[in-house]
């Protein structure tokens, strides 16, 4: 399965790709966004993630013309008609030009206008303020914060997100 939004390509993550991918997650310039830090994929770790991809636990590599700019997961809830996004990862280099935005926007535009969903859901840590600005760049509005939910050198709060049909 492929969608194209926003300019850019979206394909499913292929076995090939995940070297790739484990390269661009385990860069430390994207590291300190994650939900846990320790989290560092080896190549077992990313071959049981692949296995894991399903209908309701999608991946998918975003390109930009020929170039791979970044990746998008989700997963993926039919009776509650909601998503949530459980990652958006750009390639360190091109950090900062905007895809960030791009691939977050256009994924739950996809989510909700070509699968039918009404909510799609993303978080953040609350000192991440790139990937804040991110979410809210991509039209989502915060939604609560969860005190003191994750360890950083003392407990942190996370914040969450939604976007709606009716935001549309």
């Amino acid at each position: 399965m492929s969608f194209t939004r926003s300019g850019l390509t979206f394909r499913e993550v292929e076995e090939f790709d995940l070297e790739m991918l484990r390269q661009m997650r385990n860069d430390p310039r994207n590291v300190s966004g994650w939900r846990d830090p320790r989290s560092v994929q080896t190549p077992h770790n990313q071959e049981e993630w692949y296995k894991s991809l399903n209908a309701l636990n999608q991946a998918f590599v975003v390109g930009d013309g020929k170039e791979t700019v970044g990746l998008l997961r989700f997963k993926l809830d039919y009776p509650m008609s909601e998503a949530r996004m459980t990652g958006t990862d750009v390639m360190p280099w091109l950090a900062g030009k905007g895809y960030g935005r791009r691939i977050l926007r256009s994924g739950a535009e996809y989510v909700i206008q070509d699968l039918g969903f009404h909510r799609v859901t993303a978080e953040a840590l609350e000192s991440n303020t790139a990937a804040i600005h991110i979410i809210q760049a991509a039209g989502f509005k915060h939604e609560g914060t969860l005190r003191g939910y994750i360890w950083r050198n003392g407990w942190k709060n996370w914040l969450l997100f939604s976007r709606l049909r009716e935001d549309e």
